[in-house]
C-alpha cells in the first residue's frame, strides 16, 4: 500500500489538478495578504473586470489609492460585520403558493459613505446638530436610513458608557394630503422610540421655509433630570 497516495498533500495535489484543468488558475501562495485574509491582486482584478464603470468612478474620487481605499483592512471588516447581509422574502404567486426569495443586500458607495460621514458627524459634534440626508429615487435610501439607525441606536462615548442614551431613533411618520391628481405631505412626525423625548413635527404651515426632500435625523440632547 502506498501511503503517500493516500496522505493530506496528495489529496490536495488532485484537487488542484483537476481545478486547474476547468478553467482556474494557480496564484502565487507569496500574494496572500494574511491580515486582511485575501489575494488583493486577485480581487482588484476581478472588480476592476465585472464593474468596469463603478471603478472608473471610484478612481475619479480616489486616484492611484482606490484600491488601497476597497481593501484596507478595518473597510473590509466593517462591511462584513455591519452591512452585507442576506434578505429574506415571501410572497404568494397568483396560484396562492408560497415563493421564497433571498439576495445578498451589499451597501453601493454612496450608501457607505453616508452612513459613515453621519455616523463619525454624531460621534464628533455631540447632540444638538441636524444632518440632512438626500437620496433620488431608487438610490437604496431605505437600506440607508436602516444601517444609520443601527449604527446610531449602538453609538456610545465616554459621556455615558452605562447607558448610551445619547442619541435616539425615530419613526417617520407622514400624512398624506391630495394636491389634484397627486399628493404631498401634510404633515410629517419623527416620532422617537424613547418615549421620554417629544415628537418633531413638521406641518404644511412651515410653508416654503421647510420641505420634505429626504430622510431627516436629529441628534437630542438627554432629557433634563426630573427636579
Amino acid at each position: 500500500m502506498n501511503v503517500r497516495r493516500h496522505s493530506e498533500a496528495a489529496f490536495e495535489t488532485v484537487i488542484e489538478e483537476h481545478l486547474l484543468a476547468h478553467g482556474y488558475i494557480r496564484v502565487a501562495p507569496t500574494a496572500y495578504d494574511k491580515a486582511r485574509a485575501i489575494f488583493p491582486d486577485e480581487v482588484l482584478a476581478f472588480v476592476r473586470a465585472t464593474q468596469a464603470k463603478e471603478w472608473a468612478r471610484l478612481e475619479s474620487l480616489h486616484g492611484e489609492q482606490t484600491g488601497e481605499q476597497i481593501l484596507e483592512r478595518h473597510s473590509v471588516l466593517d462591511l462584513l460585520a455591519r452591512f452585507v447581509h442576506l434578505q429574506i422574502d415571501e410572497k404568494r404567486d397568483d396560484q396562492g403558493r408560497k415563493v421564497r426569495t433571498e439576495a445578498m443586500i451589499f451597501p453601493r458607495y454612496h450608501q457607505l459613505q453616508a452612513v459613515r460621514i453621519l455616523t463619525a458627524a454624531a460621534r464628533d459634534e455631540g447632540p444638538g446638530h441636524n444632518q440632512l440626508v438626500e437620496h433620488s429615487a431608487g438610490s437604496g435610501k431605505s437600506n440607508t436610513i436602516g444601517w444609520l439607525a443601527h449604527r446610531l441606536a449602538a453609538l456610545h462615548d465616554e459621556h455615558d458608557p452605562e447607558t448610551g442614551e445619547r442619541f435616539t431613533v425615530k419613526r417617520y411618520e407622514s400624512r398624506k394630503a391630495p394636491t389634484g391628481d397627486s399628493w404631498s405631505h401634510g404633515e410629517v412626525t419623527l416620532r422617537p422610540v424613547n418615549p421620554d423625548y417629544p415628537p418633531i413635527v413638521i406641518s404644511a404651515n412651515d410653508g416654503e421655509r421647510l420641505a420634505v426632500v429626504a430622510e431627516l435625523v436629529e441628534v437630542l440632547k438627554p432629557a433634563a433630570p426630573a427636579s
